[in-house]
């Protein structure tokens, strides 16, 4: 019994020895397994949060790709719109384009128009005219204003020559006629710059007054020459020295002397049958002057007789010595 207990007990030690190898391999297999395992899931974590990474920048993308396609349709859309206005933007321009041809048009023969209606004014306006100065001109005293007209016109010519002569270019003298047939004067000087200005007579110096004075007077005279055929061979002025300075003074001696030698001319013309041109003419000019004044131009003259009053009583003396030397 003994032997048989000990042979069991041995039995069963060395299945107790052969299970806790077995054991211990089992626990070196499970052993080996965790140690796979866990390296299985940290492998399994990493690329699992690789994955997670990946995700997050693919729905990132996603999403950026998202807006860039919301944006390109947006953009699609507003070029749409865009391209819509311009055609219509398009189709009013050549809208306007054509309103604005036909209103060239509509201009251009409204321009015409009023060309021609200027032209059909400015006809009537000259028809008008003429018919107005035709029945001035031959109505009760139309005649008379024409020729009164013409004889103004003629007497400021001939005074403005003289005038030239007296006031070396420097004054004009304007005649016309009112409505009325009253004779309108205009005076204008020549300025330093060059430009004629106008003077109202009463703003005139005395000597250009005086000057105005005298060449109306010799205007007049040579108007009556030329128009009445009453040709004078002596002319008689009265002070025409008054106001005038020396140089005013000698301007009318140099214009007496060309006056009366233009009459010598004609003369020595006549024979020739040549008619008298250029102003004035006269055989002898008489003029009443200051002593002083005469002094002065005693050069101009050919002769200067000087009446002498005295107690009463004035005489005259003759300027022999001239009329001799003549």
């Amino acid at each position: 019994m003994v032997e048989v207990d000990q042979v069991e007990l041995e039995a069963k030690q060395s299945l107790s020895h052969e299970l806790e190898a077995e054991l211990k391999g089992i626990t070196s297999e499970i052993e080996n397994v965790e140690a796979r395992w866990n390296g299985s899931q940290a492998s399994i974590r990493e690329e699992l949060q690789t994955a997670r990474s990946l995700y997050s920048q693919r729905s990132e993308e996603f999403t950026n790709a998202m807006k860039r396609r919301d944006a390109i349709n947006e953009l699609e859309m507003l070029k749409l719109n865009s391209e819509t206005e311009l055609n219509a933007l398009r189709d009013a321009v050549r809208l306007a384009t054509e309103t604005r041809d036909e209103i060239a048009m509509e201009c251009e023969k409204m321009r015409s128009g009023i060309h021609d209606l200027e032209a059909e004014r400015e006809t009537a306006r000259s028809e008008a005219a003429l018919m107005s100065s035709s029945a001035e001109n031959f109505g009760a005293r139309g005649v008379q204003t024409f020729i009164l007209q013409n004889t103004v016109h003629a007497l400021q010519l001939a005074s403005q020559s003289y005038l030239d002569e007296l006031s070396d270019g420097c004054i004009k003298l304007e005649l016309a006629l009112d409505t009325g047939d009253k004779i309108l004067r205009k005076v204008s000087v020549l300025s330093s710059n060059g430009a004629w200005v106008p003077r109202p007579l009463s703003s005139l110096s005395g000597g250009q007054w005086r000057r105005c004075s005298l060449a109306l007077s010799l205007g007049f005279s040579d108007l009556v020459a030329r128009r009445g055929r009453l040709c004078s061979s002596l002319l008689v002025l009265d002070e025409p020295l008054t106001h005038l300075d020396s140089s005013g003074r000698d301007n009318v001696g140099k214009l007496l002397r060309k006056i009366v030698q233009r009459h010598s001319s004609n003369e020595s013309n006549d024979g020739m049958n040549q008619t008298r041109v250029g102003g004035l003419s006269v055989s002898t000019i008489l003029i009443i002057l200051q002593d002083l004044v005469a002094e002065e131009l005693s050069e101009s003259f050919d002769c200067i007789d000087e009446v002498v009053k005295y107690q009463g009583h004035s005489k005259v003396i003759v300027d022999e010595a001239r009329v001799l030397m003549q």
